[in-house]
C-alpha cells in the first residue's frame, strides 16, 4: 500500500496505533508511552539480558477490529475533511492559468451492505441489523440454524391494503402484517441521537448503555 501511495505521488506517513486498535499515536498522543485507556506500556523488552531495547507493540487494521473501532481509523480521514471544508486547498487552474482556494465537502457514500455496516458504525448482522427500522426492527432467532432471521420483516413496508399484509397462506400462516413503516429519523434527529454516545477515541473498547437493545 504504501508503494502504491508513492507510486501517485502522494505523501505517506506512518502512525503507530495501539495494540488493541483502540487509539491512535497521532497529534497530542504521539508522545505518549502508555495506552491512554488500559495504562499498559507502548513497549515491551526485546530481552532481559538488555531491558533498555524496546520493541514497539502494533496492530493492524482487519475485519476482526475494524467495525467497532472504525472511528478510531477514520479520525485521520475526518481531520483532512474538515481542513478541506473549512480551510481549504491551494489549487491550479490550469485552463485558466491562476490558482484558487478550493474547498470540498463529502456528502455521501455508496458502500455495500457490509460495509455500510463498518461505515455507519451499526452493525447490519444478527440482531438490529436494519439501519431504517434500527431498535424497532422486528426480527427472530432459528434455535436449529443458530442464526437470526428477517423473514417477512419486508411486509411492513408494503401499502396499508396491499393484500399481502392479509395472506395467510404464501407467508408464516396465520398472520396477518399490521405494523406499519416506522418513520425515517431527519438528518437533525439523527445527529440529535447519536450525540449521547461518546467516540471509541474517547471511551475506548467500552459498550455504550443499551447496546443491543435501543443501538449497536
Amino acid at each position: 500500500m504504501k508503494k502504491l501511495v508513492r507510486d501517485l505521488g502522494l505523501p505517506v506517513e506512518k502512525i503507530d496505533v495501539g495494540k488493541n486498535g483502540c487509539m491512535l499515536y497521532w497529534k497530542d498522543r504521539i508522545d505518549l508511552d502508555y495506552y491512554k485507556f488500559c495504562g499498559g506500556a507502548t513497549y515491551k523488552p526485546i530481552g532481559e539480558r538488555n531491558p533498555n531495547s524496546k520493541k514497539t507493540l502494533y496492530a493492524i487494521l482487519s475485519l476482526s477490529n475494524s467495525r467497532r473501532l472504525i472511528d478510531v481509523y477514520l479520525e485521520l480521514l475526518i481531520e483532512e475533511l474538515q481542513n478541506l471544508w473549512h480551510v481549504g486547498v491551494l489549487m491550479h487552474d490550469k485552463a485558466k492559468n491562476e490558482t484558487l482556494m478550493m474547498r470540498a465537502t463529502l456528502m455521501w457514500t455508496v458502500n455495500d451492505l457490509p460495509a455500510y455496516g463498518v461505515v455507519s458504525g451499526w452493525s447490519t448482522t444478527s440482531v438490529l441489523g436494519c439501519l431504517v427500522c434500527m431498535k424497532d426492527t422486528t426480527e427472530f432467532y432459528l434455535q436449529n440454524g443458530r442464526t437470526t432471521c428477517y423473514f417477512e420483516c419486508h411486509k411492513q413496508f408494503y401499502p396499508a391494503d396491499h393484500p399481502y399484509r392479509r395472506n395467510k397462506k404464501a407467508f408464516t400462516k396465520t398472520q396477518v402484517e399490521r405494523k406499519v413503516e416506522r418513520l425515517r429519523l431527519t438528518g437533525e434527529q439523527m445527529h440529535d441521537w447519536v450525540e449521547k454516545f461518546s467516540l471509541t477515541v474517547d471511551v475506548s473498547l467500552s459498550l455504550q448503555d443499551n447496546y443491543g437493545h435501543e443501538h449497536k
